[in-house]
């Protein structure tokens, strides 16, 4: 299931203009690189009923409320309306300067910091990958998703969210993107393509 995410900000759109030196974002490493860009990105989702949306929507699926996956955590937004609807929660996330966010969330919240492709499996009702469908790398891609739906239970659900081309995001990252000299990797395109990839349909 693809649901791409076309909430709109609250107040005035991201203008082309930013409070980063991006002459210094060029001199750091490939990684760095790529956490600023986040950062851009936590700080306009801060700004938006974006996550909020994603996650009343999926607590709206007509599956078991046992256990949930948010696969790509972040700072844990879809994380805390999960853990007050389902016994259980693992949150996966790949940057450690999120888990005492994700920690503090409640008992029922698991917490693994580390890529979600390696991630041991356990059957779920409820998959959720907001902003963070995984690329493809020396073929895990296609292995992850193999146990993904392995272990989906019956009547459970996977969800995949991106931004809708030519949202106010997909405007922004264009900006941002150029500015630090990376190649964007989202967009409900780009979801699109790489569920393809793997054999699964997009609705």
């Amino acid at each position: 299931m693809i649901a791409p995410d076309t909430s709109q900000q609250k107040g005035r759109e991201p203008q082309d203009r930013t409070d980063i030196t991006f002459e210094q974002e060029r001199m750091v490493e490939l990684p760095d690189v790529y956490r600023t860009y986040l950062q851009y990105f936590q700080q306009y989702a801060a700004n938006t009923d974006g996550k909020q949306a994603i996650a009343e929507a999926v607590l709206r699926l007509p599956c078991a409320k046992q256990m949930a996956l948010d696969l790509g955590a972040g700072d844990g937004r879809i994380t805390r309306h999960l853990a007050r609807h389902f016994e259980r929660v693992i949150a996966v996330e790949t940057n450690p300067l999120n888990e005492p966010l994700l920690t503090s969330i409640g008992d029922n919240v698991e917490v693994h910091i580390r890529d979600m492709r390696e991630l041991d499996f356990k059957p779920f009702d409820l998959a959720i990958m907001a902003y963070s469908f995984p690329t493809d790398s020396k073929g895990k891609l296609e292995d992850f998703i193999a146990q993904l739906t392995a272990h989906r239970k019956k009547g459970g659900f996977i969800v995949a969210v991106s931004y809708a081309e030519g949202c106010p995001w997909d405007r922004y990252a264009e900006f941002v993107s150029k500015k630090l000299g990376i190649t964007r990797t989202g967009g409900s395109a780009e979801l699109i393509r790489r569920i393809k990839s793997v054999g699964f349909e997009s609705r």
